[in-house]
């Protein structure tokens, strides 16, 4: 340790003699104060940090003393390690300045890059449209050298709302790294979240990542013990992120700590929704340790599910019909299609995304949900079932159908839209999605109830999302790869009266429903069948999803088949009868039913449907 304060402060002395474009003299540099505001700081020593990494050709001996990871070379690897010691000897041996004046600042100009933004973006406002700034996975780490750019990006993200009207702002999450000592995490997740209101006028909110509670560092160190001196807990963020912060943000009173909520935003009648996809229970066990971590585990609890069921009523709003619901959390909502990838990638399911999907689509069609159970993932043995129970019943009937405008997430490190996530046939099929990365940028969303559009207008480095098949879509203008791009969120909402399609006219009488091996994902057209006499099926598969209760009529004597989310035969459907229907559900994601018809009862099968009800659902 003598030795490396002794190679620190000789390397301090010669940038005193050669570095003074940053200071009046080399004194500053000897004394730590490199930036001559009276104050040792972290900005002090990234001063430092940054000309050191700049030192490519040292001599032998110097690279020997330098080169603190021994592979030879000077590095910012290097500089990281040396910063660290030297953000603590310097501000041990810098004179008192309590008693001296700290100089005023000056007043921040407005750069053309920021006037060009919201040039940009202003193009796409009217009166009643909603503006939001976003940031995602800053990931902010103060000694790194780097993340002075992500502040930047913050103040001019302030900047910004001194030239046009932003009304709201959102950190979706991730907003540290969470792999460090839990004073030290706190310390960086406090800077960030106060210089983003200190710089920004609008209303600023901060949504919970799985980083948040910093249990990648109690992952990373002590192998997946979360010991509670380790462990953000949900009362410490609410503390930090979100207390005193707004009076108009409306929280859940029988969850003060759920890290979730919603906004209402009057001229354009858009209740925005901050969800919190890692509200998971910290439960703490007799060895001091937390039994679950938003690192590893992602949910929404049964306070959550129906906090946002009651408030897509509308009930305190004089006109509900007239209101529109936005969505935003840090990990993607949707189900995953056939791969087990979701929107942005393969990641960690939500525990209870599927309710939480069943209580929006409800909402859109103005129908019934009602269902029971937990959310508990059976494949992490941890996961005690009694720890997610879940209870949903409500009904949007009186009210009418509901506009659902979009799913904003991050946690994905890229920009993307999709409409369309996985297959077709998947839950989410007709609801909009976005995603974003703000590590050293923002992205501003200008969402257009009259035309149904939202418009997207990048500052920073822009990264599309890298993937095949169906997970991606394509803006209807511009490009994300561009960072300008339009899309349309005008959605078909089902009217679930009857999703049969008819009968197969490829296949004529004379082919056996049991023997069918395959579905054709792309067509949902039936394949590996054999011929046998006086039988018929459907023309397509038709896909169903989980929560959801079917009728088919009562007096139906065929057979039905579950198909899984590959296609491939998965079990016999079991109906039930009730209120004059056979109903069935399933509990499988994505799947599928294959109907085989008897074409003596139905003739031209013109009395057959399947159509979906509401209610009843108990698993």
């Amino acid at each position: 340790m003598k030795k490396l304060i002794s190679i620190i402060l000789a390397v301090l002395t010669f940038l005193s003699i050669t570095i003074t474009a940053h200071c009046s003299s080399a004194q500053s540099y000897k004394t730590g104060d490199v930036d001559l505001d009276n104050h040792i700081t972290v900005v002090d020593a990234t001063y430092i940090q940054l000309h050191i990494s700049e030192f490519v050709t040292l001599t032998a001996e110097q690279l020997t003393v330098s080169d603190t990871d021994f592979d030879k070379k000077i590095t910012v690897v290097d500089a990281t390690t040396i910063q660290r010691y030297l953000a603590k000897i310097i501000s041990e041996i810098a004179p008192a300045t309590s008693d001296q004046p700290s100089p005023t600042e000056p007043e921040a100009t407005i750069d053309e890059a920021t006037t060009e933004l919201s040039q940009k973006i202003e193009k796409y406002q009217s009166e009643n449209s909603l503006t939001l700034s976003l940031m995602a996975d800053t990931h902010y780490d103060s000694e790194v050298l780097f993340d002075s750019k992500k502040i930047d990006a913050v103040k001019t993200m302030g900047n910004l709302q001194k030239l046009i009207d932003v009304d709201l702002v959102f950190n979706l999450g991730d907003i540290i790294n969470g792999n460090t000592e839990k004073d030290y995490t706190i310390k960086n997740m406090q800077e960030l979240i106060n210089t983003t209101h200190d710089a920004c006028d609008s209303p600023v909110f901060f949504v919970r990542g799985n980083h948040d509670d910093n249990g990648w560092y109690s992952q990373g160190k002590y192998g997946g013990t979360y010991k509670e001196d380790e462990i953000i807990n949900d009362k410490e963020w609410y503390d930090i992120a979100l207390k005193d912060r707004s009076n108009s943000f409306v929280m859940d009173e029988n969850n003060p700590y759920g890290g979730y909520g919603y906004y209402d935003h009057e001229d354009s009648k858009i209740r925005v929704f901050m969800l919190n996809s890692v509200d998971i229970p910290y439960i703490l066990e007799d060895d001091g340790t937390y039994r679950y971590s938003s690192y590893l585990g992602h949910g929404f609890s049964n306070e959550q599910l129906n906090f946002v069921a009651n408030a897509l009523h509308f009930k305190d709003k004089e006109d509900p019909s007239q209101w529109a619901a936005l969505f935003l959390s840090h990990v993607p909502l949707d189900t995953s299609n056939a791969d087990g990838e979701r929107f942005g990638g393969k990641s960690a399911l939500i525990r209870g995304h599927e309710y939480m999907l069943s209580i929006i689509s409800a909402y859109r069609k103005g129908t019934a949900f009602k269902a029971s159970g937990n959310t508990y993932l059976p494949m992490t043995s941890k996961d005690n079932k009694d720890d997610f129970n879940v209870s949903v019943d409500v009904d949007y009937s009186e009210k009418g159908c509901g506009e659902v405008i979009a799913f904003i997430s991050g946690h994905t490190h890229s920009d993307n839209y999709c409409n369309t996530v996985g297959v077709k046939q998947s839950l989410s099929y007709g609801y909009t999605f976005l995603g974003l990365v703000g590590i050293n940028s923002f992205s501003n969303f200008v969402i257009n109830r009259d035309t149904h559009t939202i418009s997207v207008v990048k500052y920073g480095r822009v990264i599309p999302e890298i993937t095949s098949g169906n997970l991606v879509g394509t803006p209807d203008f511009g490009t994300i790869e561009s960072g300008e791009w339009t899309v349309s969120y005008s959605q078909f909402l089902p009217n679930g009266e009857n999703l049969y399609t008819g009968v197969s006219d490829v296949y004529p009488i004379g082919y056996t429903f049991d023997n069918i091996s395959d579905i054709d994902l792309e067509t949902l057209e039936l394949t590996g069948v054999t011929q046998t006499p006086a039988s018929r099926q459907l023309t397509k598969a038709i896909p169903i999803k989980p929560l959801t209760t079917y009728a088919i009529p009562s007096d139906y004597k065929g057979d039905c088949y579950v198909y899984s989310a590959i296609g491939k035969k998965s079990s016999a459907l079991k109906t039930t009868e009730h209120d004059g229907y056979k109903t069935f559900t399933t509990n499988i994601r994505n799947c599928y039913v294959v109907f085989s018809l008897d074409t003596g009862f139905y003739k031209d099968y013109e009395n057959f449907f399947i159509k979906e009800v509401s209610g009843g659902l108990t698993y």
